[in-house]
């Protein structure tokens, strides 16, 4: 039997799969199965309601660099499969991008045109990214004005908006690079014909980024609260204890449970 492309990418499934129940066996199931019980199937269902606003923002920071011929909902359906993927299977994010592509290939996109704004995407997520960090770094130095990580912290972003600096005063000969190093990693794999410069110089551009910049760092400050779910229970937690000497360890921590646990 010959052995083709779609037998290799079954076997690379299977053998991902296989990766991440063992890895989820290792780990251990009971925090999990725990997790999924106290949550039911109605705090599961409000989790997913939550995140679902967030990832339609995000497809539509992704259709900013996929316009302007591009409707908005296959890039808001690709960055659910994006994120889908990236959160079911080993090396995630690499499948993550490749499921994402692949959908919007299913709404009848070029694979080329997917690819290359999904990479204009991911240079204006990193953007973003580099700006709420330095918010939180700020936020950590008012706050904590000894931390210990605060400076190598704040050097290694220093350097980045240092790097950042000089591709905004260099910006003509930065996207004059960009566009022949990826006009030529295209060609590397499709025929000539199929690309020209000036399809990619469309995506690479203010109009197109800058909406999808912004848009990722609102919905980099939206999702704030999600990250501090796991620490605020724990502080309160640990607030408990210290002042009755009871030590909670079961969540939600709601008023019944706690009183139960101190007695009273």
């Amino acid at each position: 039997m010959r052995f083709d492309r779609r037998h290799l990418r079954f076997a690379v499934f299977l053998g991902g799969a296989a990766v991440l129940i063992a890895i989820t066996l290792h780990a251990g199931m009971e925090p999990v199965l725990q997790a999924l019980a106290a949550l039911k199937l109605r705090g599961l269902a409000i989790i997913v309601l939550l995140h679902l606003p967030v990832i339609a923002l995000m497809g539509l920071a992704w259709w900013f660099v996929g316009r302007p011929d591009a409707r908005p909902g296959p890039f808001i359906m690709a960055r659910l499969a994006r994120d889908s993927v990236a959160e079911a299977l080993p090396f995630s994010q690499l499948g993550g991008f490749v499921g994402g592509v692949r959908m919007l290939m299913l709404a009848g996109c070029r694979a080329l045109d997917a690819s290359l704004v999904l990479f204009a995407d991911l240079l204006a997520e990193f953007g973003a990214k580099l700006f709420y960090t330095l918010a939180g770094l700020l936020t950590l130095a008012w706050l904590l004005p000894d931390a210990p990580l605060l400076r190598p912290f704040s050097l290694a972003l220093v350097a980045a908006f240092l790097a950042a600096g000089l591709l905004v005063v260099f910006r003509g000969r930065f996207r004059a690079l960009l566009n022949r190093l990826t006009l030529w990693a295209v060609r590397r794999t499709l025929p000539a014909g199929d690309v020209a410069e000036r399809d990619i110089a469309r995506i690479f551009t203010p109009a197109h980024t800058l909406p999808s910049f912004a848009l990722h760092l609102f919905c980099w400050v939206l999702g704030a609260g999600e990250a501090s779910q796991g620490p605020a229970s724990a502080a309160l937690a640990n607030a408990i204890a210290e002042a009755t000497g009871k030590r909670l360890r079961d969540l939600p921590l709601t008023p019944a449970r706690i009183k139960a646990a101190i007695g009273t």
